[in-house]
């Protein structure tokens, strides 16, 4: 039984009294009464956020570890009540820090490469679930993050909150030198933090619906670090960052799902990725042993012994089976460690889904499941695990070594039988579910079968 974690919780202690007076204090010498200066006028500059955002810019202060050594500077400067000043230190530290390295870009020069994905972003054009529309722009100037897509499809909207399109923008910047690209990464996220504020309660619309909160802070981790050295990458954006970040854990934290699915192995996991990649906030070693307890618990719940996820629809299997993947990929890249059994459980899942997949590397389609093709993220597992008959399977037998199993196997938790001719592209192939239910996804699909042969579907469910 793993420990409860309530004679730990430092993490979720309200504020006290004092400290808010604190942190109105700070609030209010943060702003000159004296007048904007040209720097204050600047939305870029780190005066425009004092003076502007003086509360955001006091709790992220109050929120730092200020007594870790590499932070000596910022701490000197709030305690001096100098905020410009200590917001620039804090810059520094994050520019010259040797966390993520592996997630740093050096600097590049201009070229007069495009590219078509970026250029259709600086003209608001997005695409979600296959729909392409114009986003316009609200009547301050930045976009309407209410926009809901050409259908006004609650999905399109949610997508579009999960900011995914900024780590393809920073490749085009980086594959093509073009500061336009790089300053509407800058302009769109000072643009989001500053539109929607976090609520004070869970939210199952917006961009603070609990999946799209988890989906978003994993987009800004590779954006954050990966921007350092750019110089497009704004002072006023970097602090606004780290304060939604810090946002971000809260809202995670206070309002992730409780109960066994994938959507709680997606908030769980981003809470423990922001205590990896940022350590530097005094709650980071909490959020990360909170999240480690959950996703552990979570394993529990939902991994069945033969690998199968508990929801037993194979698309949903494999968001889980990448979250649990990325998840103890980040902490131990993150230099933190993660439970033996949750890697454990993990390769069970890829092994399910080596298994099951039909010749041609699609999945099947039990319960809520399209016809995904898992070929290119099997062959990446194989070499992470050092699988080669995944490998093996997802060639075709061209690469890796034959399955020391199968070809016909049986899931006995899962209640899934996969019987096939052989692995090659052309072997006969069928899927027989006498399983249950499911926890989640379900279809009234039990008994059913499906078949393939000769490279293509002749019984479909």
């Amino acid at each position: 039984m793993r420990p409860t974690l309530h004679a730990r919780r430092p993490f979720l202690r309200p504020r006290s009294a004092a400290a808010t007076a604190f942190t109105l204090l700070i609030g209010a010498a943060l702003v000159s009464p004296l007048g904007r200066t040209a720097d204050e006028a600047d939305p870029r500059s780190v005066k425009w956020v004092c003076a502007n955002a003086p509360e955001r810019v006091a709790l992220l202060f109050d929120s730092l570890n200020l007594d870790r050594p590499a932070l000596a500077k910022v701490k000197q400067a709030v305690l001096a009540n100098d905020y410009p000043s200590a917001c620039n230190a804090l810059i520094h530290y994050y520019r010259t820090a040797p966390t993520a390295k592996w997630l740093r870009h050096i600097r590049v020069e201009a070229t007069d490469k495009r590219s078509p994905r970026a250029d259709a972003i600086l003209a608001d054009d997005f695409e979600f679930i296959g729909e392409r529309a114009t986003v316009p722009r609200a009547p301050g100037g930045g976009l309407d993050w209410s926009f809901a897509g050409p259908n006004g499809t609650p999905e399109w909207n949610w997508a579009f909150h999960c900011m995914d399109f900024l780590e393809p923008l920073m490749g085009s910047y980086f594959n093509t030198g073009r500061p336009e690209y790089a300053e509407r990464i800058d302009r769109d996220i000072r643009d989001w933090i500053l539109a929607n504020p976090r609520p004070s309660h869970a939210t199952c619309t917006g961009g603070w619906k609990g999946l799209e909160t988890a989906m978003r802070v994993r987009s800004w981790l590779p954006v954050f670090y990966g921007m350092q050295m750019a110089d497009e990458f704004s002072p006023a954006t970097r602090i606004l960052m780290l304060s939604s970040v810090l946002e971000h854990a809260q809202y995670l934290m206070l309002f992730h799902r409780r109960d066994a699915n994938n959507w709680a192995v997606s908030e769980v996991s981003s809470l423990g990725a922001i205590g990896c990649a940022w350590p530097e906030f005094r709650d980071a070693g909490g959020w990360r042993a909170y999240s480690q307890e959950k996703i552990g618990w979570l394993v529990d719940e939902l991994v069945y012994p033969d690998g199968a996820e508990a929801e037993l629809t194979a698309s949903y299997h494999r968001i889980a089976a990448d979250r649990l993947d990325d998840y103890v990929d980040t902490f131990r890249r993150f230099g933190y460690p993660v439970a033996d059994s949750i890697g454990v459980d993990v390769k069970r899942m890829w092994t399910y889904l080596a298994y099951t997949m039909r010749p041609d590397g699609t999945s099947p389609q039990t319960n809520d499941s399209d016809r995904g093709d898992n070929r290119e993220r099997l062959l990446a597992a194989a070499k992470a695990y050092n699988r080669p008959d995944w490998s093996y399977i997802a060639t075709n037998g061209r690469e890796g070594n034959t399955p020391r199993i199968g070809p016909t196997v049986t899931f006995p938790w899962a209640g899934h039988t996969v019987m096939r001719s052989g692995w090659d592209a052309n072997a006969q192939w069928s899927f027989f579910d006498a399983g249950p239910f499911g926890v989640a996804h379900q279809h009234h699909d039990k008994l059913h079968i499906s078949i393939d042969a000769f490279g293509r579907p002749l019984l479909v469910d």
